[in-house]
């Protein structure tokens, strides 16, 4: 049943009023009954009539309690509609002569009375009335107790009514679906025996929100029966009436939100968990107790060390039982028997393995010792589900226990297991390699072993996003998914690029160090907007971990530096993603800039992981952040912060770090010269044009695209006409002159590497064409041909600007609409 508020409340609110007819019939003693009548304060409604075709539309009241009539009125058609309308109505009969009423009729009155004796009718009237209220209270009763029942039931939300004194008097079925207590469990108790307020939501501020407005509505976590957990909506409002006063409470679960919610941030925590400096074996002592109770009833953590023999590294569990028992298993040494399929088929397995009903625990762990195999066996029945720790190849299992019929399995849940699964992997590879690193080895070894380490991060950091790339397009392609989870999907397919793009930009950049092609194209440019651009880049993220991002400007005047944009702003990128992803939810990162007479000076200060003193002189170096608070998200390369201490040396800058020590946030300050005033006005200032929800809008933008790649050109032009432009497409370069020659544009986007002729040829055509159609077209260059080199290329061949593949859709959008709008000005 569709839930309404107002409606709950009606229901609980409604009474039937009494009401008194008569049907005066106009004598002297008839008037002056009928204005005792209208002058008498009855709790009840009292209607005079003085013709038949007014007593007949009284007839249709839904309730008459007493009907008065004089008897030549009545005929005998009214009579039989009073008779079967209102078969419990009290007739009172007004003659001044009794032997005149037919016999049917005087059998049928309750009372006849003499018309003349006043004084003896308005005392009749009383008692006829309140017999008449007695009868109906009790039956209204009985007949409102039994529809509101009914009613109540229909509805999917919880209605819970107290009275003044705290003592519930109503409880529909989904509030015993949702609590635990059945209807006459909780009828007359306390609601604070029955709901328990956990922590977060305080009582005395429902109270005071009731007081003051008379309602009051929120979220709230009561405690059950059972201890049962319960995640609600709640809204309360006071209700009126002598027979209604109390509170009524309408719940709405949102137990499945909540949770979700809570597992959504359990990604979070674990990576941030193997993320940061402690000691592996720590790490995944506080996975298990992460994992349990919110996917499983137990988590147990078997990991293969150096000599292929299985060890148990973790366990923890919530059932009572078992969790007196997990000092013992976790000093098990796990021997497996052979008949335990799950061990060899885990470790093999894309997908996790499930066993519905584990007959013998202590076998299925692979328990010896005979004590703890005798105190598992009184353990409540598990089920079980089980999925290899693996990076390049299986290292380990989780098995996550569930007791049985206590837990639904999702989807979602197997492949978050199937993601942990890699992230445990991965930091036991890396704990495997920092090992095989540090080890003593001879001089002639040691370039061999750190280009090995390097190729297995390399190897780590693109297994990591691929797992999670082929695991949801295997989904998407098998339609296992909701449209919810698709929508997840397609954010995990896109994080994942993003991450393979990134690794791939390191790398590059770290070639063109390492060879010194580090070629800048340095200006005079203000260095607080540069920073003010990267800061907004990181708004959102910082936003979702409700981190506090503060910029202060201590410079009191702008601060120019001669300096490349682009690399200088990677720089700060660099140390600004480190600060964010490395503070915890609630923390801060503070930027300031200063100046002195010579440098300016930018400092990045978070309150996250920090750094250890004796690392402190290893931050920069390539490789070796996996272990410390600038480790990445994804574990990154370790070459981040190198790329920026090199980009910020080649502009004739520093940047040096400090720490108090683990969890105690560190601080890096960049310097870099200052350089002497110029004047900026008259570089050209980019207008975009954004509507009132922020999105780029191009309305009318004609747009001339030549691509021959069929998918890029499909979604370039699936954004581009998403945001209002008028798109026309061109395979060649033939065919986009020929558009040229037979349409107007505003704005030109091609490829640059096309068969036969390519973009670069283009566009010196197109420049060669004189007007707007030619020399003035704004033109973009698009093109997986990244080098500086090609840049050159593309701009001194007339391209007005050259954005590398792949490129965010936003910034694409914000570039095809700076070049257009530009140029209509």
């Amino acid at each position: 049943m569709k839930f309404s508020w107002n409606a709950c409340l009606e229901m609980i609110r409604k009474k039937n009023n009494s009401q008194i007819a008569y049907w005066t019939n106009g004598s002297a003693e008839a008037e002056k009954l009928s204005g005792a009548l209208a002058t008498e304060k009855w709790d009840a409604r009292c209607d005079i009539v003085k013709t038949a075709d007014e007593f007949s539309e009284l007839l249709d009241t839904p309730r008459l309690n007493i009907v008065a009539v004089h008897t030549p009125e009545l005929t005998q058609e009214l009579t039989q509609r009073l008779k079967t309308e209102h078969p419990d109505v009290l007739l009172l009969i007004l003659t001044d002569d009794e032997k005149s009423i037919p016999n049917d009729l005087r059998e049928y009155a309750h009372h006849i009375i003499n018309a003349r004796q006043l004084n003896d009718v308005m005392p009749l009237f009383r008692r006829a009335l309140n017999r008449s209220k007695r009868f109906w209270a009790m039956a209204d009763e009985r007949d409102t107790a039994c529809k509101q029942a009914a009613m109540l039931n229909e509805i999917t939300e919880a209605v819970i009514l107290q009275r003044p004194d705290g003592s519930i008097s109503m409880w529909n079925q989904a509030a015993e679906q949702l609590f635990g207590w059945s209807v006459a469990e909780a009828l007359s108790r306390k609601h604070g025996e029955v709901l328990a307020l956990a922590n977060g939501t305080k009582p005395e501020s429902i109270t005071a929100g009731l007081k003051l407005n008379g309602s009051w509505s929120g979220d709230v976590h009561y405690i059950g029966k059972d201890k049962r957990d319960a995640y609600v909506r709640s809204r309360k409002t006071w209700l009126d009436g002598d027979e209604t006063n109390g509170t009524l409470e309408i719940c709405t679960d949102r137990s499945a939100e909540v949770q979700e919610l809570r597992k959504t941030q359990l990604v979070t925590n674990v990576h941030a968990l193997f993320a940061s400096s402690l000691p592996l074996q720590d790490c995944l002592e506080q996975f298990a107790h992460l994992v349990v109770p919110l996917l499983a009833d137990a988590c147990v953590v078997d990991v293969i060390d150096d000599g292929d023999l299985i060890r148990r590294a973790a366990v923890a569990a919530t059932d009572p039982k078992l969790k007196n028992l997990v000092p013992a298993l976790r000093e098990e040494i796990p021997v497996f028997p052979s008949n335990r399929r799950t061990v060899l088929e885990a470790l093999r397995s894309p997908q996790p393995i499930s066993v519905d009903t584990i007959n013998d625990l202590a076998d299925f762990l692979g328990v010896s010792d005979s004590a703890l195999k005798s105190e598992l066996r009184g353990v409540t029945p598990f089920s079980a589900l089980a999925a290899p720790i693996s990076d390049a190849k299986a290292v380990g299992l989780l098995t996550l226990l569930y007791a049985k019929g206590t837990r639904t399995l999702l989807e979602a849940d197997k492949q978050r297991l199937m993601q942990f699964g890699a992230t445990v992997g991965l930091a036991i590879e890396k704990a495997r390699l920092k090992r095989q690193v540090n080890a003593p080895k001879p001089k002639s070894d040691s370039a061999l072993y750190y280009k090995d380490a390097f190729l297995g991060t390399v190897s780590h950091e693109l297994r990591t996003p691929l797992q999670a790339m082929f695991g949801w397009t295997q989904l998407m392609r098998d339609k296992k998914l909701t449209e919810n989870e698709t929508e997840k999907a397609l954010d995990a397919l896109e994080l994942s690029l993003g991450a393979q793009n990134k690794i791939v930009n390191d790398l590059l950049d770290l070639s063109r160090i390492n060879s010194g092609n580090l070629a800048l194209s340095p200006r005079a440019m203000e260095l607080q907007p540069l920073v003010e651009r990267t800061m907004d880049e990181f708004a959102v993220a910082a936003g979702i971990k409700q981190i506090d991002m503060q910029l202060t400007d201590e410079s009191h005047a702008p601060l120019l530096v001669m300096a490349d944009a682009m690399w200088l702003q990677r720089a700060f990128r660099n140390l600004i993603s480190n600060a964010i992803k490395f503070t915890p939810i609630g923390g801060r990162v503070t930027i300031r800039i200063a100046a002195d007479a010579l440098f300016a000076t930018v400092e990045i200060a978070d309150t996250g992981v920090g750094i250890e003193a004796h690392f402190l002189p290893h931050v920069f170096e390539h490789f070796t952040q996996s272990d410390v608070s600038t480790t990445r998200a994804h574990y990154g390369l370790g070459i981040g912060l190198a790329i920026a201490l090199n980009v910020v040396e080649s502009h004739g800058g520093n940047i040096a770090v400090t720490s108090a020590g683990k969890d105690q946030g560190a601080t890096f300050t960049v310097t870099i010269p200052l350089c002497a005033s110029v004047d900026v006005s008259n570089e050209s200032s980019v207008n975009f044009a954004v509507d009132a929800q922020g999105s780029v809008t191009l309305d009318g933008v004609r747009v001339l695209l030549v691509e021959d790649e069929n998918d890029t050109a499909a979604l370039l032009s699936f954004v581009l006409e998403q945001a209002g432009a008028k798109v026309t497409q061109a395979s060649s370069v033939r065919d986009g002159l020929s558009a040229l020659n037979t349409q107007k544009f505003d704005m030109l986007v091609s490829d640059i590497g096309m068969p036969q002729e390519d973009g670069i040829s283009f566009i010196k055509k197109v420049r060669a064409t004189p007007g707007e159609k030619g020399y003035r077209l704004p033109a973009l260059a698009l093109t997986a041909y990244a080098s500086k080199e090609d840049r050159m290329q593309a701009l001194r061949a007339g391209f007005d600007m050259h954005v590398p593949k792949p490129v965010d859709i936003s910034e694409f959008l914000l570039i095809v609409s700076s070049l257009a709008h530009r140029a209509k000005r």
